[in-house]
């Protein structure tokens, strides 16, 4: 369910906000500069398969705060999003040609530059190298397979324990 307020005294911008798993009203959109997390629409990149991801998605958007730290747990989310879209393309079959654009496009959708999420997607062949990358990118595909086999809304709550440790670490 998508909501519209337009407030004119504070900045010229449109707030949409969307109804969150859990029934919140969460913002999905913002000013690309302020450091939020924006909501693109989902890359047409393979049609109605990539719209099944969707949910899972919007559940992680509902987990995470309004604002991503700089550092390793800003990298750890893109990291498991990215072991969740690469987990996907695996398991349904997809044009490997067409990944980057997706995972770009998914990646700016959570708040990141498009030049920096290019440099990422970019880097993605040399992640599984190191062991901290490694582990996010797993952690990310085992929550997408666990929630393709029950649809629980809950799984995505595994992220918002991942920014806990990852916090702590």
């Amino acid at each position: 369910m998508i909501f519209m307020n337009t407030n004119n005294s504070t900045r010229n911008i449109k707030r949409i906000w969307r109804q969150s798993l859990d029934g919140r009203a969460m913002a999905a959109g913002g000013d690309a500069n302020d450091g939020s997390l924006c909501s693109l629409q989902p890359a047409e990149v393979e049609g109605p398969r990539v719209r099944e991801l969707e949910p899972f998605l919007q559940g992680c958007l509902s987990v995470l705060p309004g604002r991503l730290e700089k550092g390793r747990i800003r990298l750890g989310v893109f990291l498991f999003l990215l072991g969740v879209a690469d987990r996907f393309w695996t398991l349904q079959g997809l044009d490997d040609r067409r990944f980057p654009s997706y995972a770009e496009g998914l990646l700016r959708r959570f708040g990141l530059s498009a030049p920096r999420a290019a440099t990422l997607v970019s880097a993605l062949p040399q992640l599984p190298g190191e062991a901290s990358a490694q582990r996010a990118l797993v952690q990310g595909g085992d929550a997408l397979e666990t929630w393709l086999r029950s649809r629980d809304p809950n799984v995505v709550l595994q992220l918002k324990e991942l920014i806990a440790e990852w916090r702590r670490a």
